[in-house]
């Protein structure tokens, strides 16, 4: 790898810092941004880093930011970059990344409408599922939690 110069390394310091200070600002009850706020700070974060874990609890914090405005689109798309991220980031067995598939299909599963919507959370919730019971076994609550919604999709699948 390449070494990175002392300039380098203040320039990055100081987009860690302001990455930190919008994920306090986001991660406040108080916080309700505008729309084009969330696009500039999505913006920027895209600009300044492509694979760091401030980056990760950003686009969390703008996740909910984006599901609390109703901007549902925009809220899967950055649910799926989280799931790419982690799965990138956190190879092998990841809770993070089972999570980050979990919230994916239950963005899917809310936009409800169209059959495609709950296969899609079906799968994601299948995913997670082999994860989580590596992890944890069969009777675990996460393991349970996430198997009762994709027994609920299933049905709402054959429903559609």
């Amino acid at each position: 790898g390449e070494a990175m110069t002392k300039t380098e390394a203040v320039k990055l310091v100081a987009l860690e810092k302001k990455a930190q200070e919008l994920v306090n600002q986001y991660s406040e009850a108080s916080t309700d941004p505008t729309a084009k706020t969330l696009e500039a700070d999505e913006k920027w974060i895209d600009e300044n880093f492509k694979q760091h874990v401030l980056q990760d609890l950003f686009l969390e914090q703008l996740c909910a930011a984006y599901a609390n405005k109703k901007r549902l689109q925009d809220q899967r798309r950055l649910l799926r970059r989280r799931c790419d991220f982690h799965k990138v980031a956190y190879p092998g067995l990841s809770g993070a990344h089972a999570w980050s598939l979990e919230a994916l299909g239950d963005c899917n599963r809310n936009m409800k409408g169209t059959k495609a919507n709950l296969e899609a959370a079906k799968e994601c919730y299948t995913e997670a599922l082999a994860i989580l019971r590596l992890m944890f076994g069969e009777d675990h609550e996460y393991v349970t939690d996430v198997a009762e919604k994709e027994a609920l999709v299933e049905i709402d699948v054959g429903r559609a």
